[in-house]
């Protein structure tokens, strides 16, 4: 980064710690395999996301020359037309034009030759099936007449010719046709006077008139038009036909049963017309390939200009409003403008649009490297917050080519919104001026929706720093997002003299756009478990006292519990002060005792009666109590804590000396190993660990003070601290001077009002300054065990 230092864009070089505290500086100035090799990949990330956003960059249209909304006055010069162009067709026009070719659009038909003889050829069939069916009733009734021993067997006979038969007449048709048989043969008259023979003739008859009509397969219903077009394949014919001129099915049965109705007798009528429907069949078959292909044929005809604007003529003039049809005229403008554009003009709109947002993008990696470092080095994290911002700008892409969708309906916010949960509210903010560039370059070079998308999502990110509970994030958050973006529209609406038509519209995308803004939350938990973090959400959740492990806790240790929610206060005010997560300090140290449950008794919070320690050794009793801490560790582990919170259970007593038991040990021999009286650590690495250690060793010994007055309260305060600071106990933390004596004020405050009723005030408004003597004869520890076995 040589290069950056010469332009002045380097980290700046940090001056010495402050005096007291200091961090640990391990500083390796050669790059190793490892920092080269996450070098490339955060370049490779960076170049991933620009070419998304250079991919999905719209490039079908030339932009105007002003932003405009219909209805608003026009801003800039006259615009003449700087060649000849086609003015194009609205979408409703075309609509427009396309229904009613669809309706002049007749449907094609074919000519089936082959019906005729299908039709005669079932006709046949059925007269065929019908006749065994006569001949075996003729037999069964001689049979009966004369009594013979054959009736029974004929009439099986004829039960079973008839089940044979392929004809479908109801019994009444049946016995009609039977008894009529019977009588003609019996009676040796002309087979002519037979209901059967009449009643085919009559049926070719009707049959021939039908078919040389025409009847269709479709009911004349679904055919909008007046005509149809009918063609004969075989003889490479086509004609058109009126509709009322041919039949469909219900037409052609309704005329066949009128013919028969004049014919015959009711009864030989309903036979007739019953055979009728066993035969008929279309002639006139619907095509709807060939209907299809002359419908797209003639839509391919239509025109998708009307007029045109000849070189030279104003378009509109400075001040003018901008009509509907102005604005058509301007987007046949763009149209022509990007159908005649050379090559090298698509190139150096390209070019522009890309160079702006590479610096919007760059503006944002920039930030990152000075001032973010702890998200820059590590990819992870720098991937994650380039994976959230391309999610914004690949939808933001892909909704700008739909027809009557503002760009209003993207959920910007979302982005920032997130990094400001995972990270913090600069990040956010960065990140909104960044997308807000690139999604405005997207949507036409929009200035009014990047200045709305700007303050909208700011005062989002300003909603959720500092989140303390769900109601919070789903009701707050969105209706700020949404009425910002309101006041900001309706701003510029007022500016133009816009109509009411135009805000109400993009009000209704920005009511979508703030009901997406929910979906923020199933993100951040897929983020969580992606990325393995820890959000406020979660640690709101952990917050929660009702949850098994506190109410176990609540249970089994009663004095741990309370003695946990006093140091919870306690850290999250001083936390809050100095700028540190206060959230993240009071679940911390909510959860940071929780090994004592292992061995409740063994600690003075929990002791009502006698002293588990009285029968232990001082090396076995420094054992159990530095126990506690791992079994913590292991506690949190079987529930799931977060690791952030098992960070602090382990750094809440660091290395520090359990002091009380080492000085009875030494008390009772000479060769003691200190060792086995210092917890294992680490020792804090961060505020909100420090912090809470901080706190731990002040609620302890604080709470066993007697006699207590405001100096030795403040007293006790600043011993327990400068101990810690001085055993190096915060070393690792960064934490300053400054910081530790805004601590101490805190601390002060809280326990001034939880021991209200126990503090001693002076008289005068001078705190009394207690001799040496006087305090050293208070417990003189940063340990809380060590306070309270003293009081024991």
């Amino acid at each position: 980064m040589s290069f950056l230092n010469k332009i002045g864009l380097d980290r700046k070089k940090k001056k010495e710690p402050v005096p007291g505290i200091g961090l640990n500086k391990n500083k390796n100035e050669d790059l190793s395999f490892y920092e080269k090799k996450e070098n490339y990949l955060r370049g490779l990330i960076l170049l991933i996301f620009l070419t998304i956003i250079l991919v999905t960059l719209p490039q079908s249209s030339f932009q105007h020359v002003e932003n405009y909304s219909v209805g608003e006055p026009w801003r800039v010069d006259d615009l003449t037309a700087p060649f000849t162009f086609a003015i194009q067709k609205t979408a409703e026009e075309l609509a427009q034009e396309h229904d009613e070719i669809r309706q002049q659009t007749v449907p094609i038909f074919h000519t089936d030759n082959n019906a005729a003889i299908l039709i005669e050829s079932r006709l046949d069939s059925i007269y065929r099936d019908l006749q065994p069916v006569l001949d075996s009733y003729l037999q069964w009734q001689r049979a009966r007449s004369e009594n013979g021993a054959t009736a029974e067997d004929d009439s099986l006979s004829y039960l079973q010719e008839r089940s044979f038969a392929n004809v479908e007449l109801d019994d009444e048709s049946w016995d009609l046709i039977l008894d009529n048989y019977v009588n003609i043969t019996q009676g040796n008259q002309s087979e002519r006077r037979f209901i059967v023979y009449q009643v085919r003739t009559q049926l070719e008859n009707v049959v021939e008139i039908i078919l040389s009509d025409g009847l269709i397969d479709i009911e004349k219903s679904q055919i909008e038009q007046s005509e149809i077009t009918v063609r004969n394949l075989r003889e490479l014919t086509e004609r058109t036909v009126r509709l009322n001129n041919i039949r469909d099915m219900t037409e052609a049965r309704n005329y066949a049963q009128l013919f028969f109705n004049r014919v015959f007798i009711p009864d030989v009528a309903r036979v007739a017309l019953q055979l009728y429907d066993q035969i008929i069949g279309p002639n006139i078959l619907y095509s709807e390939a060939d209907t299809e292909a002359l419908l797209s044929e003639n839509l391919s005809n239509i025109s998708t200009t009307r007029g045109a604007v000849d070189q030279g003529e104003i378009i509109i003039r400075r001040g003018d409003i901008v009509t509907p049809e102005i604005d058509i005229r301007l987007k046949s403008l763009a149209d022509a403008r990007a159908l005649t554009a050379t090559g090298l003009e698509r190139w150096l709109r390209f070019s522009g649009e890309s160079f702006v947002i590479i610096i919007a993008t760059m503006m944002f990696f920039f930030y990152l490297y000075l001032y973010r470092r702890k998200i820059f080095e590590r990819p992870s994290m720098f991937l994650l917050v380039f994976l959230v911002m391309s999610l914004v700008t690949l939808a933001s892409a892909l909704v700008y080519p739909i027809e009557n969708v503002s760009s209003y309906v993207i959920p910007v916010a979302i982005a920032p919104i997130i990094l400001t949960i995972i990270f913090d509210s600069r990040v956010g903010l960065m990140s909104t001026i960044t997308l807000a560039i690139i999604t405005g370059m997207i949507h036409d070079h929009s200035f009014d929706y990047m200045v709305a998308t700007i303050a909208a999502c700011s005062l989002g990110v300003f909603s959720v720093r500092d989140i303390k509970k769900r109601s919070q994030f789903f009701f707050i958050t969105p209706g700020i997002v949404f009425l910002t973006y309101c006041f900001v529209i309706a701003g510029f609406s007022l500016s133009r003299f816009s109509g009411v038509e135009n805000f109400l519209s993009d009000m209704t995308f920005v009511a979508i756009n703030s009901v997406f803004i929910l979906f923020t939350y199933p993100l951040i938990l897929l983020f969580e478990k992606l990325f393995k973090l820890t959000t406020d959400f979660t640690l709101l959740e952990l917050a929660d006292t009702n949850l098994p492990l506190m109410k176990e806790l609540m249970s089994t240790a009663p004095g741990t519990f309370h003695h946990s929610l006093q140091v919870a206060n306690l850290a999250e005010s001083a936390a809050s002060d100095i700028g540190a997560n206060a959230l993240m300090c009071r679940v911390g140290a909510m959860y940071h005792d929780i090994g004592k449950m292992v061995k409740p008794s063994y600690f003075i919070e929990n002791q009502s009666k006698g002293n588990e320690h009285d029968k232990l050794k001082p090396r076995m009793s420094a054992l159990v109590i530095k126990a506690h801490v791992s079994e913590g560790v292991k506690m949190a582990t079987e529930y799931g804590l977060p690791k952030v919170i098992i960070d602090f259970i382990m750094t809440h007593h660091g290395t520090s000396q359990i002091r009380y038991f080492l000085e009875k040990a030494k008390e009772d021999a000479d060769n003691i190993q200190e060792e086995d009286f210092r917890y294992d650590g680490p020792i804090p690495f961060t505020k909100e660990q420090g912090i809470m250690m901080l706190a731990d060793g002040v609620e302890a010994s604080c709470r066993s003070m007697k006699d207590t007055t405001y100096t030795k309260l403040e007293n006790q305060i600043n011993r327990i601290v400068d101990s810690n600071v001085a055993d190096g106990q915060l070393s690792n933390c960064p934490l300053t001077f400054q910081h530790i004596q805004i601590i101490k004020e805190s601390f002060l405050r809280i326990l001034k009002g939880v021991y209200h009723s126990r503090v001693e005030y002076p008289e005068d408004k001078k705190i009394e300054k207690e001799t040496s003597k006087e305090t050293i004869s208070e417990p003189n520890t940063a340990n809380s065990e060590l306070d309270e076995e003293k009081n024991e």
